[in-house]
């Protein structure tokens, strides 16, 4: 009993950091040419395990091996061909840190944390978890299992493709009713959604970042 308690106990407490870092945080850096960056980081937790995107104009990447130990939030990124870590430290609604390259290069970064956005309706028919089917690049089909959630006030959720073991957060979550649109942000770049909800059925298409579109559709588990 003991040992499962403090087991539970060290659950609990991984899930109240994560839910202490999740959300929406406006980020400004500059890189290694002294050129401002603005961007959006999203910060996710599911059980306990972080993910998150962070989004320019230019588009939307994941974020990779993502961790939030003694105050501190870490995560690594591809910017362009280059991979980057950023180190950045909570206080209040502020991050503060660094990023590096592995070649020595390094700048200061700021975020701070956007307001949450007004509750969505908990009715909402597009909440859950759904069960995709879409042809691949190859032409084969590709079976993956899609959340969407509210969290925060806010929309997001997941694409789960258990046969490459990837797990990919999803970016500017939008919904309207029935309707709902998001991209899948891949190193590939990020293949955009939209769909409609009927009932248990989901129908829509993708668009990848060539501009090919296919079907995306599925059924609620």
């Amino acid at each position: 009993m003991r040992i499962a308690a403090l087991l539970l106990a060290g659950t609990l407490s991984l899930s109240a950091f994560a839910a202490e870092i999740s959300g929406k945080w406006s980020l400004t850096t500059k890189d290694g040419d002294g050129n401002e960056i603005k961007a959006d980081l999203i910060v996710m937790s599911d059980g306990g395990k972080l993910s998150g995107t962070i989004g320019t104009s230019e588009g939307t990447t994941p974020l990779k091996d993502v961790e939030f130990k003694e105050n501190v939030l870490s995560f690594k990124l591809m910017y362009g061909d280059t991979p980057v870590t950023l180190k950045l430290t909570l206080d209040g609604d502020t991050l503060k840190g660094n990023w590096f390259t592995d070649d020595g290069h390094s700048g200061a970064v700021e975020a701070a944390r956007q307001a949450a956005a007004p509750p969505a309706k908990t009715d909402s028919p597009v909440a859950g978890v759904w069960k995709i089917d879409t042809p691949g690049p190859d032409g084969n089909p590709i079976h993956a299992q899609l959340t969407l959630k509210q969290e925060g006030g806010a929309w997001s959720g997941q694409l789960v493709i258990a046969e490459y073991d990837m797990t990919l957060p999803l970016a500017d979550v939008k919904v309207q009713g029935a309707a709902v649109s998001f991209k899948v942000p891949t190193d590939n770049g990020s293949y955009a959604v939209e769909a409609q909800v009927s009932a248990d059925r989901f129908e829509g298409n993708s668009t990848a970042p060539d501009g090919t579109k296919k079907k995306f559709s599925g059924t609620r588990q």
